[in-house]
């Protein structure tokens, strides 16, 4: 019975604001997750921008290479939106853990 109510009275009370440092912690780790995240997808941004610049070198197609690098351009665009929709859900989440 006394483990049970030491337990409840170290839990913040719904009117009291946890400590800035226990703020601090969700914060950051949310936007450390969502930045780890979002770098692994980069890498498939960067694989796919080297594999663009040795195309020339190994293809002589004007219209291959061209659809290439639009389909490099979407996949640029779709990981710009990807990581700005990911990064907003994390500060967002964030933000409802700290109020």
């Amino acid at each position: 019975m006394s483990a049970r109510k030491r337990k409840r009275s170290q839990r913040a009370r719904p009117g009291e604001m946890p400590s800035f440092l226990k703020l601090l912690g969700l914060y950051g780790g949310h936007l450390f997750n969502g930045t780890a995240l979002l770098l692994l997808t980069l890498l498939a941004t960067g694989a796919v921008s080297i594999l663009i610049s040795w195309l020339p070198l190994v293809i002589d197609d004007a219209v291959y290479l061209g659809f290439a690098y639009l389909m490099h351009l979407v996949l640029l665009v779709c990981d710009g939106l990807l990581c700005a929709s990911w990064m907003l859900y994390w500060v967002l989440k964030g933000i409802k853990e700290l109020l």
